[in-house]
């Protein structure tokens, strides 16, 4: 005596609709694959190296140079001058660092 506790598979009722765009983007997004290590890894570091770049070319004789002609009262202080170019790394990495969700919108 077979005792069966469901539904057989091809018992079951199918749905034969063709799926609309937001239940396709639905399972997309459930379903999605699976980063691999490089990627994961890239992702946790792109921050680091984005503050890098802006670091290293923030620190180059040129910006300052210019920056002394643009306003002239960073010739006199040190701390202004770090101030501005810390203000624009600061400007320059928020608009890097959300370039992506600014063109899904």
């Amino acid at each position: 005596m077979s005792m069966q506790t469901g539904d057989a598979i091809d018992q079951l009722p199918v749905d034969e609709s063709v799926p609309s765009h937001d239940e396709i983007n639905m399972l997309n997004t459930l379903f999605k694959k699976e980063k691999g290590v490089i990627a994961k890894i890239f992702d946790e570091i792109k921050g680091v190296i984005i503050v890098a770049a802006l670091f290293i070319i923030f620190s180059l004789p040129i910006i300052d140079t210019t920056l002394h002609n643009i306003i002239p009262i960073t010739q006199n202080s040190w701390i202004i001058l770090i101030l501005i170019k810390a203000t624009a790394v600061m400007i320059i990495f928020y608009f890097l660092s959300n370039l992506n969700v600014m063109r899904k919108d």
